[in-house]
């Protein structure tokens, strides 16, 4: 049972989980999303906690950003992975505070301007290159290289299988136990989603419809011996 603080009560109590519809107003602008609630079996109290306060704010976040088409963390780090550069370098390259992109994986909202390149690098690695010559100076030299050699990776062939790969190397991180039949479904759901918000997708690869669901062959191949 989860705990938290009932003021009525004025102690801690094993409090019931529920949902309940919310509106915020941030910079002017009206979001209204479901956040997740305690309730004090005793009094029927809304009970706080940190853990309560957190996940309403990921779920505020994932509103405006979906409502403003703002970048996400996980597009973030997929940048990061797709041109093998870290934070501060990315960061410097496009001229911004080193601690910049930090800020953002840590949960700040880019503005729109922002979110915008960012979006831009994500799905052109050419618009990449452009600014990694432009601004080469501004990183180290061993940081150059590395982004130098992942963009070649992509224009030599490999953009559409990096793609996928790296949200399946995310799906497996991130997930417990994960089997190879649960990581192909949140591939598709994944790609599908994705269309739906953004009307695009994260990776042109084709699925296949196999007796269990869809398959994209070369990830099953890959990852065939997850356990």
């Amino acid at each position: 049972m989860k705990s938290g603080y009932c003021e009525k009560c004025q102690n801690i109590v094993n409090y019931i989980e529920s949902e309940q519809k919310d509106k915020q107003i941030i910079k002017g602008k009206e979001y209204e999303y479901t956040e997740v609630v305690g309730i004090c079996p005793h009094c029927g109290e809304l009970v706080s906690n940190s853990e309560l306060i957190d996940e309403n704010l990921k779920r505020l976040d994932k509103v405006i950003r979906e409502k403003e088409n703002i970048i996400t963390v996980d597009e973030i780090n997929l940048i990061l992975k797709k041109y093998k550069i870290g934070k501060k370098p990315l960061s410097k390259l496009l001229g911004w505070g080193e601690v910049t992109l930090t800020r953002y994986i840590n949960g700040d909202i880019p503005t729109r301007p922002y979110s915008d390149e960012l979006y831009k690098i994500l799905k052109d690695s050419k618009y990449m290159l452009s600014i990694l010559e432009k601004n080469r100076n501004n990183i180290t030299e061993s940081a150059y290289k590395s982004a130098k050699g992942a963009i070649k990776e992509i224009e030599n062939g490999n953009h559409v299988l990096n793609d996928i790969e790296l949200v399946a190397e995310y799906i497996i991180e991130i997930g417990k136990e994960i089997t190879p039949l649960a990581l192909q479904k949140l591939l598709y759901y994944a790609q599908g989603f994705y269309n739906a918000f953004f009307g695009g997708f994260l990776y042109s690869n084709d699925c296949e419809a196999w007796t269990h669901g869809p398959v994209y062959v070369d990830i099953y191949n890959k990852y065939k011996c997850l356990t």
